[in-house]
């Protein structure tokens, strides 16, 4: 190391002129003390000497610290950890001594800062130092949990389908995340039931980042039946200078269910209240196509069912297993109830299948 001259200027007094001054200094100076003697030599030859202790010390600056990652678009970040303090800085991207530009490097890459410092003795000399530390320019980046939601799906006319979701976040980014929905897809902040679409949705940057957000996203209401080629749609995530990143997302639109009771009314079950009962039964025929669960035939309070005229009836209800989405021409007979008051029994029986977002009954009077 260099540890500079640091010893000062001899006064020297007396003797014939003229008169020089030197020392037996052996640079570098040991670290720690040191005792240096000075010769003062006259005209004449006559000489005097005198010590002086001298302690080294290094004079090496540091630089130390772990420099923070820096955006591309980055235009300002002040440069800190060199000391002692009141040096300067230099390398790619650093202006005017203090801050880091990133944005003038040249793009993504691991840049080489130094911190110089200038040391000055007493004597008048000086010698500069340096130490150097490295500083990463990344790109700006927007993150999420998938890149696809799939198996969006509901009956034509019973839209919108159930959402899904998928989290985004951001880092060393310089503008918002924008979320963008798209003609067959809605974006929102909550999920079912309180689904809120947006067209947009905006993430706030906050010192660089956004923090993971969730995204919830649902097929739209009102399309039309699309059962054999699914809608391909992207919803976009957005942000100056990252690379933009897009939720595939895929989903159709199938047949609603439909279920067939002929005829829609029954009437004329009486019977004399003295007799007991029951009433004669009735038939009616109930199919269904399009199916995705089973279809159920319910009878109300005061009637009840058979699948023949002069079977057993029951009160609980009938259910039919789909097959390829078909229940065929089912024949069911019904009736009043016996060992009921005097009175108008007027109710509705019920045949239904349970579809994806919806229930669809068809209702067959009674009376």
């Amino acid at each position: 190391a260099d540890y500079g001259s640091g010893l000062g200027v001899p006064t020297v007094t007396g003797g014939t002129a003229p008169v020089t001054a030197t020392n037996n200094a052996v640079y570098p100076l040991a670290l720690s003390a040191n005792t240096v003697t000075w010769t003062a030599k006259d005209a004449l030859s006559r000489t005097s000497t005198c010590t002086q202790s001298v302690t080294a010390i290094t004079t090496t600056p540091t630089f130390g610290g772990t420099l923070a990652d820096q955006s591309v678009t980055n235009t300002t970040y002040a440069l800190t950890g060199g000391l002692p303090a009141g040096g300067t800085y230099s390398g790619t991207g650093v202006t005017g001594g203090a801050n880091f530009n990133a944005s003038t490097t040249g793009g993504v890459g691991t840049y080489t800062i130094t911190y110089s410092y200038t040391y000055t003795y007493a004597d008048g000399t000086s010698c500069t130092k340096t130490a150097t530390n490295t500083i990463h320019v990344v790109p700006p980046i927007i993150t999420t949990s998938t890149t696809s939601l799939t198996g969006f799906t509901y009956p034509v006319g019973y839209g919108p389908s159930a959402a899904q979701s998928f989290t985004v976040s951001g880092n060393y980014l310089n503008t918002n995340i924008t979320v963008l929905s798209t003609d067959s897809f809605e974006v929102s902040l909550t999920g079912d039931p309180s689904f809120a679409a947006q067209s947009v949705i905006t993430l706030a940057v906050s010192n660089g980042n956004v923090a993971t957000t969730t995204i919830y996203v649902r097929m739209k209401s009102g399309l039309g039946v699309n059962a054999s080629i699914a809608p391909v749609i992207n919803v976009t995530c957005a942000s100056t200078g990252a690379t933009t990143k897009t939720i595939t997302c895929t989903g159709s639109v199938i047949n609603a269910p439909v279920i067939t009771v002929t005829p829609a009314t029954l009437s004329g079950f009486s019977y004399n209240a003295t007799s007991g009962g029951p009433a004669t039964g009735q038939s009616f025929t109930v199919s269904g196509v399009y199916l995705t669960s089973n279809l159920v035939v319910t009878p109300p309070t005061d009637y009840e069912i058979s699948t023949t005229q002069g079977g057993t009836y029951q009160s609980t209800p009938f259910t039919y297993t789909p097959t390829s989405g078909t229940v065929s021409t089912q024949t069911v007979w019904v009736r009043l109830k016996g060992s009921l008051s005097a009175n108008a029994y007027n109710e509705t029986l019920t045949a239904s299948t349970a579809s994806i977002t919806a229930t669809i009954t068809q209702n067959l009077a009674l009376s």
